[in-house]
C-alpha cells in the first residue's frame, strides 16, 4: 500500500548534480511552451478587441512559476543545506499562487457582455490548467523530498498540510486581497486576517468553506496524477 502512495521515483537523487535531466527538460519545455501559448492568446485577444485586457493573468502565471522553480531547486540540493530550507520556505510562501489561477475564471463574462467569450474560455482555462500543473508538479517535488527524508507517511501528511495551506492562501489572496510578499511588508495586518477565521469560525464559515474546497481540489488533483503515474510505471 505504501508503495502505491509513494510519489513516482525520481531518476536522480535530490542531491544529484544532474540538474537538467531529459525528463526535467521535457517538463520545462512543455510548461514553457504552454506559457508562450497563453501569452500568444492574450496578445491575439488584445489585437482583436483593440485593447489589452486580462494582463493580470500573466502576472499571476509568473507568480505560479516561483513555487515550481523553488521546489525544483530544493529537490536538487542536500537536505541539510540552509539554501534548501530557504527555497522550501519560498515554495510554501508562493505555493498558493499556483491554484489561485483557477479562481481567475471568475472574470469570465456572459455572451451578451463579451463577444470574445469562447476565446476567453479557452484562454482562461489554459491559464488555470498551467497554474494547476505548476502547483501539482511543485508539490510532487516537495513530496518526494520530504518522503525520502522522513518516510511515505510523513510525505503524505506534508501533502495534506500543504494543500490546506494552499486553500487558505487562495482565500487570503482572492477575498482578502493579500499578496505573498505582504508577509514582509505588512506582517501584523496579515497575521490578523490569518487568525481571524480560526478565532471566530462561525463568522467566517464561508471563508473557511472556500479554503476547504480549494484544498480538496488540490488533494484530488494531486492524488489523481500520482495514481496515473504509478499506473504507467507498473505497465
Amino acid at each position: 500500500m505504501s508503495n502505491l502512495l509513494m510519489p513516482p521515483a525520481s531518476p536522480a537523487r535530490p542531491h544529484s548534480s544532474r540538474w537538467l535531466s531529459r525528463r526535467a527538460c521535457a517538463a520545462f519545455a512543455v510548461l514553457g511552451g504552454g506559457s508562450l501559448f497563453v501569452l500568444a492568446m492574450l496578445i491575439a485577444r488584445g489585437v482583436l478587441a483593440g485593447r489589452f485586457a486580462y494582463y493580470f493573468l500573466l502576472w499571476n502565471l509568473l507568480l505560479a512559476w516561483i513555487p515550481f522553480i523553488s521546489a525544483y531547486i530544493v529537490h536538487h540540493l542536500p537536505r541539510q543545506s540552509v539554501l534548501a530550507l530557504f527555497f522550501a520556505a519560498l515554495w510554501l510562501l508562493f505555493f498558493p499562487n499556483a491554484p489561485y489561477l483557477v479562481t481567475d475564471l471568475v472574470h469570465l463574462r456572459t455572451v451578451a457582455e463579451n463577444r470574445f467569450l469562447w476565446l476567453d474560455i479557452v484562454m482562461m482555462f489554459s491559464f488555470a490548467w498551467l497554474g494547476a500543473m505548476l502547483g501539482f508538479l511543485s508539490l510532487w517535488l516537495m513530496h518526494d523530498w520530504v518522503s525520502r527524508a522522513f518516510g511515505w507517511l510523513s510525505g503524505w501528511l506534508f501533502v495534506v498540510l500543504a494543500s490546506g495551506a494552499a486553500g487558505f492562501g487562495v482565500y487570503l489572496g482572492r477575498f482578502m486581497r493579500w499578496n505573498s510578499w505582504d508577509i514582509i511588508t505588512e506582517p501584523w495586518e496579515l497575521a490578523s486576517d490569518i487568525f481571524a477565521p480560526f478565532l471566530a469560525p462561525q463568522a467566517h464559515a464561508r471563508s473557511l468553506g472556500f479554503a476547504v474546497l480549494v484544498s480538496a481540489m488540490m488533494l484530488m488533483g494531486y492524488a489523481t496524477l500520482i495514481v496515473f503515474a504509478k499506473w504507467r510505471d507498473e505497465g
